[in-house]
């Protein structure tokens, strides 16, 4: 003896299209998976090497880092040397790392800090030197960055005093899609 399965007042037109909605989104969903996992990675970076020309006029508030003289490899990210930033096309979290080694004004302390979109980034990724005299000198910062899609990644600087010169030798901003 069968049966008859319980209808629930639907109709067999209706089952079907609820059949066929669960099978675009199955679709849907392998097609998003295997996206992921063909994408190539989002990366970019911009550095100087031999760099010799000061930026100066470095004060306590927060100035944008000039003087990236190349933009490195790039897949998915703009690197705009002439305006000395990233530009990301898509969203997500960033693994991010500046460099520089430099000279700067003798006894003077000097701040950096990654910038999304004209704001500090919101895990305050920053480091800090002091630097006594006219030697060479190294800075860092890196962390992890939350960025919306079209945002720019920049490098501030600031001083414990106005008029400080900063003059990178060895620069290098790199940003990789991990998220």
């Amino acid at each position: 003896m069968t049966l008859p399965l319980p209808t629930f007042g639907l109709t067999p037109a209706w089952a079907t299209r609820l059949v066929g909605d669960l099978e675009l989104q199955f679709q849907n969903v392998f097609r998003n998976i295997e996206n992921m996992l063909n994408a190539k990675s989002n990366f970019a970076d911009l550095y100087t090497t031999g760099g010799s020309t000061a930026q100066t006029g470095i004060g306590t508030s927060y100035t944008k880092i000039t003087g990236f003289a190349t933009g490195g490899q790039a897949e998915f990210i703009n690197a705009i040397t002439g305006d000395n930033r990233l530009v990301v096309k898509t969203a997500g979290v960033y693994m991010m790392q500046f460099y520089a080694s430099f000279t700067g004004t003798a006894t003077t302390e000097y701040s950096i800090s990654v910038h999304v979109g004209q704001a500090e980034a919101d895990n305050k990724a920053v480091g800090v030197v002091y630097v006594p005299d006219t030697n060479t000198y190294q800075i860092s910062c890196s962390g992890l960055i939350s960025v919306a899609a079209f945002a720019e990644i920049e490098m501030f600087i600031k001083a414990d005093g106005a008029s400080k010169s900063f003059t990178p030798k060895e620069m290098h901003l790199w940003i990789k899609l991990i998220g």
